[in-house]
């Protein structure tokens, strides 16, 4: 089927045990693959069609895949869709700057944009914990 990843087939055929390889984010690079922990990604950036994926140890990779594919990847998980740029793992959040425009400090110290569109919905989720 066009379009389909390889790791899609391997599923379909039964040959990978998806409980095993749930956790994990295969990225293609130009000399083989990148064997990604989705739990030790912090951040994904985007600019147009490619995304970065920031991880906890401060590493990045930049990818060929869009924020909503990423986001569909990732959505077993505590990742919350921030901006219209940036998909945050809610685990990796240390403090909110409430500014004008709202500010996501993570552990990692950068400081991610919080959408004015979705502040509300997202302070709703921070009192409810």
């Amino acid at each position: 089927m066009k379009g389909e990843r390889p790791e899609d087939k391997i599923r379909q055929n039964g040959d990978l045990n998806s409980g095993t390889q749930s956790n994990i984010l295969i990225i293609p690079t130009r000399n083989g693959f990148e064997f990604v922990n989705k739990q030790q990604i912090s951040f994904v950036s985007a600019e147009r069609a490619y995304c970065t994926l920031h991880l906890r140890d401060g590493s990045s990779l930049l990818i060929s895949r869009s924020l909503c594919q990423i986001q569909e990847e990732l959505k077993d998980l505590p990742f919350y869709r921030v901006h219209h740029s940036y998909l945050v793992n809610l685990n990796c959040i240390k403090r909110v700057h409430q500014t004008e425009g709202a500010l996501l400090q993570l552990e990692c110290g950068r400081e991610v944009p919080l959408a004015r569109s979705r502040k509300e919905a997202f302070l709703e989720w921070v009192k409810a914990r």
